[in-house]
């Protein structure tokens, strides 16, 4: 399945068929909705899509990262400023020692490692439970194909945990015991999300009861809309 972007269909269509894809089911976010459908690249530019429309607030996390799973990020090089200012929070937190291990939760097709690659980092890690996405990362990335709960976490395995637009798609009752030992394997952890899921809405207050007050809160992110963020130092909560 390939992730299309309403307003972007006609540009994947040239990367899409760069990767030798002419058909397969899509998928597509729409305001509050997730169609699901078809699609075919014509000979021309264009992409044939069909789609039927599933209501994202009538998904609960799991049904949202079963839709996720067979997912081709193919948005991998969108949202520029938002990969820049992933690297930006990432250098202040490293101090610009760029061997320093940072692992991205729901990392897709690695459009925010890919952007740390470019800038030099070489100690980079990749959880998605979509394997195609996991195929298009690009060394120096190391790419876990599986849940991020099923993820062999260590003490002390990285300096950085990125989780940017997805804690919200792991169940709520699986959310605690991942937490703990996501915390217990960085000494940072970075959340970033969409404040207008339901979903969000309902995990984001569970980080605070489970880890603490934030040590940094972030607002306007920039993403297609605004999104929030947050920053723990796991060794002080």
């Amino acid at each position: 399945m390939i992730s299309i972007s309403e307003n972007h269909v006609n540009e994947y269509a040239q990367r899409l068929r760069e990767a030798g894809i002419t058909s397969g089911r899509a998928r597509a976010t729409v305001g509050q909705c997730a169609p699901l459908g078809t699609f075919r690249i014509k000979d021309g530019d264009d992409v044939d899509v069909m789609l039927t429309c599933v209501p994202e607030q009538d998904l609960d996390a799991e049904g949202q990262r079963n839709a996720w799973r067979d997912t081709l990020d193919t948005t991998q090089y969108d949202y520029p400023d938002r990969a820049a200012w992933v690297l930006s929070v990432i250098t202040e937190l490293t101090h610009g020692t760029k061997s320093l291990p940072i692992c991205d939760i729901g990392c897709g097709a690695g459009r925010d490692l890919h952007c740390l690659a470019g800038a030099g980092y070489t100690n980079l890690h990749g959880i998605d439970i979509a394997p195609q996405c996991i195929e298009m990362l690009r060394s120096p990335i190391l790419g876990y194909c599986g849940p991020a709960e099923d993820y062999p976490w260590e003490t002390s395995q990285f300096h950085v945990v990125m989780a940017i637009a997805s804690l919200e798609h792991i169940p709520r009752e699986q959310l605690p015991s991942l937490i703990t030992r996501v915390c217990d394997s960085c000494l940072y952890l970075l959340v970033v999300w969409d404040p207008f899921t339901q979903s969000a809405l309902h995990n984001q207050p569970n980080l605070i009861k489970l880890i603490g007050n934030p040590d940094e809160i972030y607002h306007g992110i920039p993403y297609p809309q605004q999104y929030c963020g947050a920053l723990w130092r796991t060794d002080t909560r």
